[in-house]
């Protein structure tokens, strides 16, 4: 029997340390939203450093777009020696004239690599689709 290691996702609200524990102990992983104005700590820790990138083009047709992957594992959700670790990636999607026309961040503590990253961050935004679609 295989046993299966469900995934939690949710807004900007869950990605704080008392509710990605509680998916941790539950036996889960999670992918939650980090919102620029809750990535204080994180930006903080961003800021200066150079993310690995990724640089695909994805979805059908007219709607192709190139689409940029950034991670960087390991940095802290808040301030505080205790404080919770997770990897935080970037999704950014260009329009027809270059121009970034959407970003999304999340964190996670699955491991993200280059060969996964486009397939986390698409999990990331189902979230979205699934509340407001």
């Amino acid at each position: 029997m295989v046993g299966l290691r469900p995934f939690h996702s949710g807004d900007d609200l869950h990605s704080r340390r008392p509710p990605c524990e509680a998916v941790q102990a539950a036996g889960g992983s999670l992918i939650f939203v980090r919102s620029p104005s809750s990535r204080r700590t994180s930006g903080g820790y961003l800021q200066g450093t150079v993310p690995r990138e990724v640089r695909r083009t994805a979805g059908r047709g007219s709607a192709k777009r190139p689409h940029r992957y950034r991670r960087m594992a390991g940095p802290p959700l808040r301030d505080g020696a205790d404080a919770l670790r997770a990897t935080w990636l970037e999704v950014g999607t260009a329009g027809p004239g270059g121009g970034m026309t959407h970003r999304n961040a999340f964190v996670t503590d699955l491991d993200v690599t280059h060969a996964n990253v486009a397939e986390i961050a698409a999990c990331g935004r189902a979230r979205w689709r699934i509340g407001n679609g």
